[in-house]
């Protein structure tokens, strides 16, 4: 994909500009917090075609404007439009290319959300794991940067892209939000069992396969979860929730050991905006949503090949998460 972007569709003379860009929205987005296609949000693929696209649609612009016309662009996109750099392949019968029908709900998916789609054949969307509640946090948060780099142009007339520009700015989770889920993963290898594998020195055997799980649990979640209060009153976890933010770039990791096993506790952070409820209280109903949450992870964890390995959910306020 990027060799073909870069070297076919990019004018030659234009490939530094095209790198420079890119490397800037991807800075961006890690900044954010929403890089990472396993979570749903934007990855080096999809930030590459709608990169190129901008280079494309103004090939003589500086980094500035490019940058400007990039959140400018995409704040106002009308997705599902999808995102193309040049035609569709024709399909055949060997494999399924992207088409407009991809839109449309399915037993297995909820319809393409952001179509981002890939000029190599066959043409697919980069952006498959998106959600709705994924694109709303992507949305927002380029928004936010277009806003930021219109307000510093009225401000300062420079045309130079500082690294301490607030687009920049590291997400500041802690005081965003004041509820959190906090996701554990737990691994353990018995020493004894000569039948495991031994320890990655990056991540836990497994863990990372129940991180790809996560994105669909945490959607699932807050789109089916409904309980009961005592009174038999009906609350809906959905019409609770402004929004939720999986942290792609939190993760937490501990190592226990003994003569007898090796376990390591990963930690991901989803960030909770609850319509009604202050900082100063513990939301209604927030222990019954994440014991159905566990529920579902208790079905997961029980599967063939998760012997060794679970996934937990836990609710923490910003108070508690001080000294993580």
């Amino acid at each position: 994909m990027s060799y073909r972007t870069k070297f076919s569709l990019i004018n030659p003379e234009r490939e530094e500009m095209f790198t420079n860009l890119l490397r800037v929205v991807k800075q961006w987005a890690k900044a954010r917090q929403i890089y990472s296609n396993i979570f749903g949000y934007l990855s080096g693929t999809i930030l590459l075609i709608m990169t190129a696209k901008i280079c494309l649609l103004y090939p003589n612009g500086n980094l500035l404007f490019l940058l400007r016309q990039f959140f400018l662009i995409y704040s106002i996109w009308p997705w599902p439009i999808p995102v193309i750099l040049d035609s569709l392949v024709n399909s055949n019968n060997i494999f399924q290319n992207w088409n407009l029908k991809n839109l449309l709900p399915s037993e297995y998916h909820d319809g393409d959300k952001m179509p981002v789609i890939t000029s190599l054949f066959p043409n697919q969307n980069a952006a498959y794991n998106v959600n709705n509640h994924t694109l709303n946090i992507i949305k927002l948060e380029i928004s936010r940067a277009y806003k930021i780099l219109i307000e510093e142009t009225d401000r300062n007339s420079s045309k130079n892209l500082d690294e301490n520009n607030l687009i920049f700015k590291q997400l500041d989770y802690k005081n965003k939000f004041c509820h959190f889920l906090l996701l554990e993963c737990t691994s353990i290898k018995d020493i004894n069992d000569e039948n495991q594998k031994e320890f990655s020195s990056v991540s836990p055997p497994n863990c990372g396969q129940l991180k790809t799980r996560v994105r669909t649990l945490l959607y699932r979640w807050v789109e089916k979860t409904v309980t009961q209060t005592k009174n038999k009153q009906t609350i809906i976890l959905k019409d609770r929730l402004n929004n939720y933010h999986a942290l792609s770039g939190f993760s937490r990791k501990r190592r226990m050991n003994n003569n007898n096993f090796h376990m390591l506790r990963v930690i991901w952070l989803v960030g909770l905006n609850f319509k009604e409820d202050s900082c100063s209280s513990i939301p209604n109903s927030i222990n019954q949503f994440i014991s159905t949450l566990n529920f579902h992870m208790g079905k997961i964890n029980n599967k063939n090949g998760f012997n060794n390995h679970s996934l937990y959910g836990i609710y923490s306020n910003h108070f508690e998460l001080e000294n993580m």
